[in-house]
């Protein structure tokens, strides 16, 4: 029994920032999927951000990192449910219009490996052929599935494109300070419905008989100057309700770093590329 309630629980935030979800419940069409989850502004010219809110200068960098022709973003994590730890690698690369998303998860129990690409409307799924536990990498299938729009909400959730996957409004941050005197570092404590979407999405993933309960949200953000992002850390905590089992408590830790404006090469892209050869 004991097995069988940690290898449930592994599931459970395997890949909540890079590949979305799968909803047990009907969805919405993509039509009420809302464009951005933070509210981008144009930063300001001959500005600094120490002369904003932190939620300003969040949606600065939003709108700078929104703006990027390529992107690299680094992911690594840990998730702990009964005593036991996941460890989460991901990958995001953005080049010129085409999304790359590489997300594995490892532990004694449990190895999860996913890779997506986007282009337009198009999207693909790969599954990993062979996960290596020590380095967690993985070798990939030769298979590549092509989904719409709408299967890729209801089946993943959120395309994987901005900086977070938590909506960072003004109505559900509960406190924002900056907490770096020399670099431009903030800290958002979030309230729970911030994770409109993440809720559902570890609905599904974990099994839950309803939607996960958020107990505590934070996250940091640091940028240079310019409002370039540099790196994001993530807390949470949550509950979920497991048939048999009840109410469980999950917590995880993450964070990931950024490369802006450079060359990022997307890992077997001609392979991608040739399963939309009739899309071109």
């Amino acid at each position: 029994m004991k097995k069988i309630i940690i290898s449930i629980m592994l599931i459970i935030m395997v890949i909540p920032f890079a590949t979305g979800c799968r909803h047990d419940e009907p969805t919405k069409e993509t039509s009420t999927i809302p464009s951005l989850l933070i509210n981008e502004k144009a930063p300001p010219l001959g500005a600094s951000p120490s002369d904003y809110s932190p939620i300003e200068n969040l949606q600065f960098a939003a709108y700078k990192f929104n703006h990027t022709q390529s992107w690299e973003a680094l992911y690594s994590g840990e998730v702990t449910a009964v005593g036991t730890k996941q460890q989460v690698r991901n990958k995001r690369i953005y080049d010129n219009g085409v999304l790359f998303c590489e997300a594995l998860s490892v532990s004694t129990l449990k190895k999860v490996g996913e890779q997506k690409y986007f282009r337009g409307d198009n999207i693909l799924v790969r599954s990993y052929k062979k996960i290596d536990q020590a380095t967690i990498t993985a070798t990939w299938n030769d298979t590549v599935n092509k989904i719409s729009s709408n299967d890729y909400y209801t089946k993943y959730g959120l395309k994987p494109n901005e900086i977070f996957k938590y909506i960072i409004s003004p109505s559900t941050v509960i406190s924002s300070e900056r907490i770096d005197s020399e670099n431009f570092t903030y800290r958002f404590v979030l309230s729970p419905n911030c994770a409109e979407y993440l809720k559902r999405e570890v609905r599904a993933m974990a099994g839950s008989r309803s939607d996960a309960e958020y107990l505590e949200v934070e996250c940091t953000v640091e940028m240079d100057k310019n409002w370039n992002i540099i790196k994001t850390t993530t807390k949470e905590s949550y509950k979920i309700s497991i048939i048999l089992l009840g109410n469980i408590t999950c917590t995880s830790v993450s964070n990931e770093e950024f490369k802006l404006n450079g060359s990022f090469p997307i890992p077997d892209n001609e392979l991608f590329e040739s399963f939309l050869v009739d899309d071109k």
